[in-house]
C-alpha cells in the first residue's frame, strides 16, 4: 500500500504529486483510463542536490520533502528570540527570514538522503559552522 502526502512546496499543495517519509516524490498520472504512480525527479550527485520537476517547477528534492512533512519554514522559530516575541513578529519580517536565515539541513551530511528523519531546518549560521554550504532553498 502506497503510503504519501500530497506535496506542499512554497505553499502551495498539489493535487497530483505525492512525497513519502523516506524522501521520494511521486506523480499521479491518467494513462488510457488506468491511474498509476511514478517516482520523479533526478539522483543528484556529490555536488549537487536532487531536483524534481512539478507541474514545470523545478525544486530540490529536500526542499519538497520537508515543506510537505515539516511544514511551513516561515514559522520555525530562531532559537535566540523568545516564543512570545516570536508570535508578535509580522508575517513579512519571518519571510524575510526565512530567504536568508533559514536553511534544511541534511542532518548526516548526505545531500541525496532526503528522508523526513534526516532532514531539519537550522539557521543558517548554525547550518554553516556544521558544514553545510551557505544556499538558499
Amino acid at each position: 500500500m502506497f503510503i504519501g502526502k500530497k506535496v506542499v512546496y512554497k505553499g502551495k499543495t498539489y493535487d497530483n504529486y505525492f512525497a513519502t517519509e523516506e524522501g521520494f516524490v511521486y506523480s499521479l498520472q491518467e494513462k488510457g483510463g488506468k491511474v498509476s504512480l511514478t517516482k520523479i525527479g533526478s539522483s543528484g550527485s556529490a555536488k549537487k542536490y536532487p531536483t524534481v520537476n512539478i507541474q514545470g517547477i523545478t525544486a530540490t528534492t529536500h526542499s519538497v520533502i520537508a515543506e510537505t512533512f515539516l511544514g511551513d519554514p516561515t514559522n520555525v522559530r530562531p532559537t535566540d528570540i523568545s516564543v512570545s516575541d516570536w508570535k508578535r513578529t509580522p508575517a513579512s519580517v519571518k519571510k524575510l527570514i526565512r530567504h536568508n536565515a533559514i536553511h534544511i539541513d541534511h542532518i548526516n551530511c548526505i545531500t541525496t538522503d532526503n528522508r523526513v528523519s534526516n532532514l531539519q531546518y537550522l539557521l543558517s549560521s548554525i547550518n554553516i559552522a556544521k558544514g553545510g554550504k551557505k544556499k538558499n532553498n
